[in-house]
This record gives structure tokens, sequence and C-alpha cells, in this order.
């Protein structure tokens, strides 16, 4: 089971930037949902829902306006007990990310 909040960072090995932030899931009517949220400045905080969640896998994918556009991100991971990991791959980049559940 995927639910849960987990503080998460994302790491591009390519131009070596690092960003964390706050990873809330959970599964309703079938559909995983949830929200991203950032401690940096480099990400704004996105909702999201539509996702997937099977087993301890999940995707999903997040939209976030700026003024210029809006971006999307495609988010997958895996969840090991209280262990988060996975890609994501936004404008920016591929980024991998890893953290740990925490208590809401």
């Amino acid at each position: 089971m995927v639910d849960g909040s987990y503080k998460i960072k994302c790491t591009n090995s390519t131009c070596n930037q690092s960003h964390s932030g706050t990873m809330k899931l959970y599964q309703q009517d079938g559909e995983l949902k949830g929200v991203m949220i950032p401690v940096t400045d480099f990400w704004i905080t996105s909702t999201f829902r539509g996702g997937k969640a099977e087993g301890n896998t999940f995707e999903f994918t997040a939209y976030w306006n700026t003024p210029c556009q809006q971006y999307a991100m495609d988010v997958r991971g895996e969840v090991d007990g209280d262990k988060i990991s996975g890609t994501t791959n936004n404008p920016a980049g591929l980024y991998t990310f890893e953290g740990t559940r925490v208590a809401e």
C-alpha cells in the first residue's frame, strides 16, 4: 500500500541539483490522488489525480502552472515499508527521488 506522507529528496545527477519536499499519496475510488509540496522554490505545490497504484508501485502525472505556461511531471515509484523511491521526468530533466514516510 502506498498511502501516506513522505519527505523526499529529488536529485538530478546531470546538473548536480537536488530539491526537497513532501509527497502525499492516497487512494480513493480506485485512483491515486495526492499533492507534492516543495521546500524550495524549484517546484510549485501541485495536486494530482488519476494516478495508478498497484501493490507497492505507483505512477501519476502532476501539473503546475507558472505565469508563462503549464508544466507536467511524470512520476513513477515504489514503496518498501516506510521507504519510497522512484523517478520524475519533467522539463528540467530526469530526477531520481528517495524518502521516508512521516507522520501526518
